[in-house]
């Protein structure tokens, strides 16, 4: 299954502007993955909450609140 993800803020706005995708996580990435190498760039970048978006092109398949502790 194809699959895209967002990294957005708690108020789903982009964490950088214009790019929705600032981990730059690659399209197919299994979730688990994803949200490793989202938490990631979260602790990189001192962000402490957002919102994992995994996305299928034309629907979004879930949504996973994130945080770094």
């Amino acid at each position: 299954m194809y699959r895209y993800f967002q990294l957005l803020t708690p108020e789903f706005r982009d964490l950088v502007a214009g790019n929705d995708n600032p981990a730059n996580i690659p399209d197919c990435t299994h979730g688990q993955t994803a949200a490793a190498m989202a938490r990631r760039w979260m602790r990189a970048n001192g962000v402490q909450e957002a919102i994992l978006v995994i996305n299928d092109g034309d629907n979004i398949l879930s949504m996973r609140d994130l945080s770094v502790n």
